[in-house]
């Protein structure tokens, strides 16, 4: 049942990175990557507070997700300067080396976000 619940909503995550890819396929320039990497970034962090998080019922809820949000928000703040940043330079990187990029992000981010769950519900 676990696996169903978790697919579903992977399956609406997909569902909503539809405009995104029309929007690339449309586009020449790196907005639509970057759009695309903030949305999936999201996502994946509100599907991890959404199944794998105890919830608001235990006592330090709040400490541990803000901290997440703040992580997240750095996060796409990074990717925007690195985006204006291509855009300025005018050379476009290849699409999976960026995507590699997010990849790892995304890793590291969850990385984190497991180890503050870690540390405030032993």
């Amino acid at each position: 049942m676990s696996f169903q619940y978790r697919r579903i909503h992977m399956a609406y995550i997909a569902a909503g990175a539809i405009p995104f890819v029309v929007w690339r396929f449309l586009s020449t320039t790196v907005w639509p990557d970057a759009s695309i990497a903030a949305y999936l970034l999201t996502a994946w962090l509100f599907l991890t507070l959404l199944i794998g998080y105890p919830g608001p019922r235990r006592r330090w809820y709040w400490k541990p997700v803000m901290l997440m949000v703040a992580l997240h928000i750095l996060l796409l703040l990074a990717l925007i300067i690195g985006a204006r940043a291509v855009v300025e330079s005018g050379v476009r990187p290849p699409t999976a080396m960026f995507f590699s990029l997010v990849i790892a992000a995304l890793a590291g981010e969850s990385w984190i976000a497991l180890r503050l769950i870690e540390r405030f519900y032993r």
